[in-house]
């Protein structure tokens, strides 16, 4: 045992492996009910994720969100996105 696992503190690899199946777990809960297109996966949903926090960390406070708003919205089904932006331009 390491000296780390003795004083109840976890690997990087055990805390990057907790995150992968938490974040697998959670993508399959919402591609089978609909929210998330069925051809994303759990990596390349953390890889988009790494990368727009790192984008929005370079933005002035100000314009924090948008750039997660933007990736959310890509992860949605196409028959979502249509629907919401038919609603949108009704109103």
């Amino acid at each position: 045992m390491a000296l780390g696992e003795r004083r109840g503190y976890r690997s990087k690899r055990g805390k990057r492996a907790r995150l992968a199946e938490a974040l697998q777990a959670l993508l399959t809960v919402a591609q089978h009910s609909g929210a998330v297109r069925p051809d994303v996966t759990a990596s390349e949903i953390h890889a988009i994720l790494a990368g727009v926090l790192t984008t929005e960390s370079r933005l002035p406070p100000t314009r924090h969100g948008p750039g997660l708003e933007v990736a959310i919205a890509g992860l949605r089904p196409a028959n979502t996105q249509e629907q919401r932006h038919t609603a949108a331009r009704r109103h």
